[in-house]
């Protein structure tokens, strides 16, 4: 009688520690997002090889990963260049580093939070990643212009969706 007891103690602890664990990722998680959907601030200065520039500005909160995808996702290189001309084009190399971890990626881009209800992917991958890396490619003209030629200089956040639209990754990028 009493070993069924430990057992049933022992499961229900077990239950309740599995809780416990994604209550708080899922706070984690929900914080991630909430900064993640603040307006843009502060760049990652890089040059054109995703070195950072000497002397200039940095933003240790862009292109983190999510608590969701710890241990998962990587960016490798955060956006290159940094700034970047408005006819030019940025590269963002990130690492996926298992099976199944991403299942759809959508990337956005806005200035205002409010605008990527309406915003319009700049770029999906529909299918799971694959591991390993993979070079992102993005032209401001995608997503500058269609605030309008006046924002120009101005700095845009850039973020990655899950096919779930769960925050993966967000940065800012100056357009000058």
């Amino acid at each position: 009688m009493k070993i069924h007891t430990v057992i049933l103690l022992g499961f229900v602890f077990c239950l309740s520690l599995l809780f416990c664990t994604q209550c708080t990722t899922n706070k984690y998680q929900q914080k991630f997002r909430n900064r993640a959907l603040q307006a843009p601030s502060g760049i990652q200065a890089l040059d054109a090889r995703g070195k950072h520039k000497k002397n200039s500005e940095t933003d240790p909160s862009d292109w983190q990963t999510a608590p969701d995808f710890s241990g998962l996702f990587e960016v490798t290189t955060p956006a290159h260049p940094n700034p970047v001309s408005y006819n030019a084009k940025f590269r963002i190399l990130i690492n996926v580093k298992a099976n199944d971890a991403i299942k759809g990626l959508y990337i956005y881009a806005y200035q205002q939070p409010n605008e990527l209800q309406s915003a319009q992917p700049l770029k999906i991958f529909q299918q799971t990643l694959l591991p390993g890396f993979k070079s992102i490619t993005l032209s401001p003209q995608q997503f500058a212009q269609g605030s309008g030629t006046s924002t120009i200089g101005n700095i845009y956040r850039i973020i990655f969706l899950d096919r779930q639209q769960r925050v993966i990754t967000y940065g800012d990028v100056r357009v000058k």
